[in-house]
């Protein structure tokens, strides 16, 4: 992705003119946006600059779970479901459908909320990332998790068990301590 391209945020709902508030007013998040019906996500979120996906209001409320699961099947991308006066079970079914979060649509949501929810979903998403990885890099110092190797400038460095165990809590939550 270019540094000048836009990430976009593919909203998907039956009646697309209905979130078009939405979606132009991500842009003053720095998110472009891409309006669809249901029927033509697929077409949508292939593209490298597709950021996150959001599901609006005005899905059949029976229809997300099933949405919902399709959609992770087949996509890892942060997956966002609006609900309008969602209940504690339908929130708990479009969350075990694979949905990454789910905020009410109510009138005072703004597309700030939904920016806010999807770098959320990023932050957790690169932690994640960061603890299933067996090799942390910071600069020079390289930690190998699986061998218990620590090397600086590329010279393997001798640690304790207790220092290389502080050492690697440590650089597991980078900016946290």
């Amino acid at each position: 992705m270019s540094a000048e391209q836009i990430r976009c945020v593919v909203i998907i709902d039956p009646l697309p003119e209905k979130v078009l508030s939405l979606a132009d007013n991500l842009s003053r998040y720095g998110f472009g946006s891409d309006v669809c019906r249901p029927e033509e996500w697929t077409l949508r979120v292939g593209r490298e600059s597709t950021a996150a996906m959001v599901i609006g209001p005005n899905m059949v409320s029976l229809e997300l779970w099933s949405f919902c699961k399709d959609v992770r099947e087949q996509s890892e991308l942060p997956l966002l479901v609006l609900s309008e006066n969602p209940s504690p079970d339908q929130v708990a079914l479009v969350l075990e459908g694979g949905a990454d979060a789910c905020l009410a649509a109510d009138p005072g949501l703004t597309a700030r909320q939904v920016v806010a929810a999807i770098r959320a979903i990023e932050r957790r998403s690169l932690f994640t990332e960061r603890v299933r990885s067996d090799i942390i890099e910071a600069g020079a110092l390289k930690i190998d998790l699986a061998r218990k190797e620590v090397a600086l400038h590329g010279r393997r460095v001798a640690l304790t068990p207790t220092e290389y165990g502080i050492l690697s809590i440590l650089a597991q939550s980078p900016g946290r301590v």
